[in-house]
């Protein structure tokens, strides 16, 4: 029997739930995981930022693994926001860096611009016909 309209639309949602709650979940034992294996002892600084640095680095790879390449297809439908948006993986560097006070130019610079170099080869590059 196939799925109603209802039905078709309330699925998409039931995979956002799924994705938070277990992101949600994975935070939550990044956090405990920091203090078991004392790892605020090394890198200094708060647990707080620790994991929101991981949140911030790890959720693009989790958001795609639960389908958001098509919704993000759409709404990056300027050229120069593709190129642009990889960029944003330096904000986990800047929540990781600048409460410590280790915060370099440089690395900044290649955190963000490695991903939009990518992002420029993929976007204006020819590709071939198959």
């Amino acid at each position: 029997m196939p799925a109603s309209p209802a039905s078709a639309r309330s699925a998409p949602w039931g995979t956002v739930a799924v994705a938070l709650g277990s992101f949600l979940a994975l935070l939550v034992a990044v956090w405990f995981a920091a203090a078991h294996f004392r790892v605020l002892e090394t890198t200094g600084g708060s647990r707080t930022t620790f994991v929101l640095s991981f949140a911030l680095l790890f959720a693009p790879f989790w958001a795609f693994g639960f389908g958001a390449a098509a919704p993000l297809r759409r709404a990056l439908h300027i050229r120069w926001a593709r190129v642009l948006a990889p960029g944003l993986l330096a904000s986990s560097y800047l929540v990781f860096s600048l409460p410590r006070g280790e915060f370099q130019w440089r690395y900044c610079a290649a955190l963000a611009g490695i991903p939009i170099l990518v992002a420029i080869l993929l976007e204006f590059c020819p590709r071939p016909e198959l």
